[in-house]
């Protein structure tokens, strides 16, 4: 009679099937924002005899929760007579961050208008209105232990203008403990015999490999299984 015991340990990182939450820490970091109103970049019409008036004000406000802490983490920048458009290299580094959390999602929601000038009617232009979601994230998706890049732009048209706005950013995350899950099947069997299935009864860890080992009767070393 051949008593076997089977477990299995950790190695490196590569993908498995998981199905529950567990406790990680995420960072993220706007990396830059966007604005063009696709004609000219101006804050006001260009008039006859007069011309164009002044550079545009551009402002955003960005943020940031997860499904666990709903409190939103903000980031509004306004500029004043900036002088021209598209990306304009603002960053946020570590815009939010959350330890020890179970959170699975991420949602990036976006609100922007230009502000007009003196002179230049009473509406702002490219108003968005209020916040519009331009990204839900599922956190574990991703690979952890990297950052992860997204860029994402919305149009908003007000006061006769449609102008496109944008943000950039950037998101890492890692498990704070590995699990191994839990298997159940213990069997005694004969020498040449094959065991039953085992079964999972708890998910374990995703992007985890795992090395099974073998250990004949109730005492020694374990040996891997190839």
């Amino acid at each position: 009679m051949k008593h076997l015991f089977y477990s299995a340990i950790f190695l490196v990182c590569c993908c498995i099937n998981h199905t529950s939450a567990q406790s990680i820490s995420y960072t993220v970091n706007g990396t830059d924002l966007y604005a063009d109103d696709g004609s000219g970049c101006q804050d006001c019409p260009c008039f006859p005899f007069v011309g164009c008036t002044g550079s545009p004000d551009p402002d955003w406000d960005v943020r940031v929760n997860d499904n666990i802490n709903n409190s939103w983490s903000s980031w509004n920048v306004s500029l004043n007579d900036d002088g021209g458009c598209n990306w304009y290299g603002i960053s946020n580094p570590n815009w939010r961050s959350q330890s020890n959390t179970s959170a699975t999602t991420l949602n990036f929601q976006l609100n922007a208008e230009e502000d007009d000038a003196f002179g230049c009617g009473t509406d702002d232009d490219g108003e968005c209105g209020g916040y519009s979601t331009i990204k839900i994230i599922d956190i574990e998706t991703n690979q952890p232990c990297t950052w992860h890049s997204y860029t994402e732009i919305i149009s908003c048209t007000s006061d006769g203008d449609t102008w496109d706005w944008g943000v950039e950013f950037e998101y890492r995350y890692e498990f704070d403990a590995l699990n191994p899950g839990t298997i159940s099947g213990d069997q005694t069997i004969c020498a040449g015999d094959d065991p039953s299935t085992l079964s999972s009864n708890t998910s374990a860890t995703m992007y985890a490999d795992y090395q099974w080992q073998y250990q004949n009767g109730c005492s020694g070393g374990w040996t891997d299984i190839t």
